[in-house]
């Protein structure tokens, strides 16, 4: 159980410090000393409201030392769907912002948009103004960067003419990024192939990196197809997972991720079909094997006939935008279904085709409407054998930027819907035979949550998560618990942990009413931990944006629509 933190408690500290420092200005302006020798009440009276706010300022502050220290930089327009990147040993971290940093009443871009550039933030002075570089693209994504090349990659949106109109294309940016946060060279754009056209308006919005033979490969996807890319050498391989006849937002590639240590790239693939007046949903999963020349080799595949049987009777998938845990020796992978149903295959072996077991099932982690289905993230924690399940609650659909031009030229500008569920969190231990024990399912995390965070890793048997509302908190493992930190600002729906730097980042994602105007501009939140992963006790500022504050906290929607991708 954990208790919510309230929202002055993070302001109280800047609030007092402001006028502690205006104090001091009218101490050194009226002469306060020289008025109390003098026998002054207007000075007696001040010194004694600066006394007492003193005491109350230090009161606080040793109030908050258990928490860490949190620095607020506002970014609007960042969304749920950017990650952060650390690179050069955790110095610095990279992401884009999704939405324009202003919206009007117009459903149209405009060439004014300011949503085409990476950032850049030196996490040991988050102060600092923001380093950044236009991609030449818009609505960007997913940024990676390779710590051997220094490249930057980024995913996003461009425009190209198409008779009197505008058309909206997939497009990878990239470009080497120096020390000092700049560009070495210029920025070179390329688009990713459609399916059965020539440019690709609904692929997934994920990059991933990989290296074989000292050889760096961009691994990338239309709705389609997997492809993977050397910038020596461009395109080197293609790999078709759905019938182009057979594609639409209704069968796709949805995601995937790449497992850096074992080269094992895993893909997801979910469908559905309208039977007997309600829709079946179905899913496929794809594990490669990066090799020489970016060649893709399948170990395992789990195609939708091996999933296991509802508990409740009918088939299981997996919910858009789930992943799939690989342990860290590469032998074994996690995933979890639309029952609650808590999955293992052994990824060795000859035959292609894995045996899928349930090794647990939670009623928390089910889908209960089919209209929201969001998604559930799992991880292995090796220290203690472990496994957690977020069913995060809300996720982030996003309609990329459409054709139309009632009234003239203009692509209408994407809309921002999530879907909702309750949140929960389980966690268990695996036992001898690989089947989940000692189950424990969390659903407060310190107050009226709309959605939880993913939770990541800052130490064996250790974690974190963040709540909708901006509470952080603690992981144990081996106990099977939470604990409240903190807050580490509100709408946290990713969190990123550099050990090196012992950095963690979260995303405060940039907020819309029903009519689609924005309210809160978005904002990342870094908060310094030490070695063990704990609240570095010794920092205890608060520094907060004034984006991250204030306004409608709800869930924006906008008219919602046919949706593609995540």
């Amino acid at each position: 159980m954990c208790k919510s933190l309230p929202d002055d408690f993070y302001l109280m500290t800047d609030f007092l410090s402001g006028i502690m420092r205006d104090l001091k200005k009218s101490i050194v302006a009226f002469g306060l000393f020289k008025l109390m020798k003098r026998g002054s009440a207007f000075a007696i009276v001040l010194l004694s409201i600066s006394l007492f706010l003193t005491t109350s300022h230090l009161a606080l502050s040793r109030a908050s030392s258990s928490a860490p220290s949190v620095a607020t930089v506002s970014v609007p327009g960042v969304a749920d769907s950017n990650n952060v990147i650390f690179a050069y040993g955790g110095k610095y971290a990279l992401f884009a912002a999704y939405a324009p940093s202003a919206t009007n009443s117009s459903e149209y871009i405009s060439t004014d948009d300011d949503n085409h550039f990476v950032f850049g933030l030196d996490t040991r002075t988050p102060g600092a103004e923001l380093t950044r570089t236009d991609l030449r693209l818009y609505y960007p994504t997913t940024v990676k960067f390779d710590g051997e090349s220094s490249r930057v990659y980024a995913r996003g949106t461009r425009y190209v003419k198409d008779g009197s109109d505008l058309s909206p294309v997939d497009s990878v940016s990239y470009f080497t990024l120096n020390k000092s946060l700049q560009p070495d060279g210029g920025v070179v754009t390329f688009d990713i192939p459609g399916v059965g056209t020539t440019y690709s308006t609904g692929a997934p919005p994920d990059l991933a990196l990989g290296r074989v033979d000292q050889r760096e490969y961009l691994i990338f996807a239309s709705g389609a197809s997997i492809y993977t890319f050397n910038i020596a050498v461009g395109y080197t391989y293609q790999l078709d997972l759905v019938p182009p006849s057979r594609y639409s937002e209704n069968y796709s590639i949805t995601n995937f991720s790449f497992d850096e240590n074992n080269s094992l790239l895993t893909v997801v693939v979910c469908g559905r079909n309208f039977k007997k007046g309600k829709w079946q949903y179905f899913s496929n999963i794809f594990c490669y094997r990066l090799v020489g020349n970016g060649t893709l080799d399948l170990v395992k595949q789990v195609l939708s006939e091996s999933f296991p049987e509802a508990v409740n009777g009918g088939m299981t998938a997996m919910t858009p935008d789930s992943n799939v845990e690989i342990s860290p020796d590469g032998n074994q992978a996690f995933f979890v279904t639309d029952d609650g149903s808590i999955c293992s295959f052994e990824l060795d072996g000859a035959n292609q085709n894995a045996n899928v077991v349930r090794i647990g099932w939670s009623a928390e982690l089910a889908v209960t409407d089919d209209e929201n289905r969001g998604p559930r993230f799992i991880k292995f924690d090796p220290a203690t054998n472990s496994l957690s399940v977020v069913k995060s609650g809300y996720s982030v659909m996003i309609r990329r930027p459409i054709f139309g031009r009632p009234g003239g030229n203009g692509i209408r500008r994407p809309i921002f819907v999530r879907s909702v569920e309750s949140p929960a969190l389980l966690l268990g231990q695996l036992n001898k035979k690989g089947r989940l024990v000692d189950v424990k399912v969390e659903s407060d995390f310190g107050g009226p949550e709309l959605g939880i965070s993913n939770v990541v890793s800052v130490g064996p048997g250790k974690g974190m998560i963040a709540a909708y509302s901006g509470n952080l908190l603690s992981v144990d493992f081996e106990k099977r618990s939470v604990g409240l930190v903190g807050g580490i600002g509100p709408r946290a729906n990713s969190l990123t942990y550099d050990a090196e730097a012992a950095n963690l980042i979260a995303v405060n994602s940039v907020n819309f009413d029903d009519t689609g105007k924005m309210i809160n501009p978005g904002a990342v939140a870094i908060a310094r931990l030490s070695d063990d992963g704990t609240p570095a006790a010794s920092l205890t500022a608060v520094v907060l944006s004034p984006f991250s504050l204030g306004g409608h906290s709800g869930i924006g929607i906008r008219r919602p629509c046919g949706l593609t991708g995540r």
